[in-house]
């Protein structure tokens, strides 16, 4: 049997507000033998307003649903908690990425990116 391999999807969507931001997230993980399902709203403030590298916070609390694809008895529901600090750094007057990184239970480290446009 051929194990399939190694991938993680996220899929969000936010709504910004000037100092704070609000998102469902959901988030796929699958291992060799085992995958994980995650519903993850987040919240999201800024800790500078102006300038072009403005820091924020991010916190999420979610719902973990594992599933081993071996062992039928390892497989259960639980909570998830993430919570980390990214930096938005401005590459144009409006237009920016946004690195950060998170510590929390499934996925215990977990480092992304993003790009915006603030409107």
């Amino acid at each position: 049997m051929r194990c399939p391999p190694r991938g993680r999807r996220v899929w969000t969507a936010s709504v910004f507000q000037p100092e704070l931001r609000f998102a469902p997230e959901f988030l796929y993980a699958r291992g060799s033998w085992d995958y994980d399902l995650i519903p993850l709203p987040w919240l999201a403030a800024n800790l500078r307003s102006r300038g072009a590298l403005r820091p924020y916070a991010i916190f999420g609390f979610g719902l973990l649903r594992h599933q081993n694809l071996r062992l039928r008895a390892v497989s259960g529901t639980g909570w998830t908690l993430q919570g980390g600090f990214g930096v938005k750094v401005f590459v144009r007057p409006k237009a920016y990425v946004a690195p950060e990184v998170r510590l929390g239970w499934e996925p215990f480290l977990r480092l992304g990116a993003g790009v915006g446009y603030v409107l």
